[in-house]
């Protein structure tokens, strides 16, 4: 893409009536101007802290279901873009991999796989 505009929006568990709203709004107002990318990678997170401050992210965490995106919820979200027919659409395909999240526990947080650098930008030209 030289140019354009792309809309990223994230598929929640347990909201697919707002995504619904989401794309509904999306197919009449961006439809052909924008792409739209529909990511599903929100992924739930162990936390290791004392019972105050797991109380206090619970709490923050109480809107929205703490789990991957379920095979129900793709399959309703893949029938509702169907339906939409959207110009330019892309969507993640539905994995359950969570190899790729860092660990900022450990000194190097990313597998060596995800560290490997893509290009080295010259500060000296």
């Amino acid at each position: 893409m030289l140019q354009g505009v792309i809309i990223r929006h994230l598929f929640l568990p347990g909201k697919f009536e707002e995504t619904a709203e989401v794309l509904q709004w999306l197919k009449e107002n961006a439809d052909e101007k924008a792409i739209l990318s529909l990511m599903n990678q929100y992924t739930p997170v162990p936390f290791d802290e004392d019972s105050e401050k797991l109380e206090s992210r619970k709490k923050a965490l109480s809107t929205i279901e703490n789990r991957l995106v379920n095979e129900q919820e793709f399959t309703d979200v893949q029938d509702l873009l169907e339906a939409f027919d959207f110009e330019y659409l892309y969507y993640q395909e539905l994995t359950d991999d969570t190899s790729w999240l860092p660990d900022f526990r450990k000194k190097q947080p990313f597998s060596n796989k995800l560290a490997t650098p893509l290009w080295h930008f010259n500060h000296n030209l």
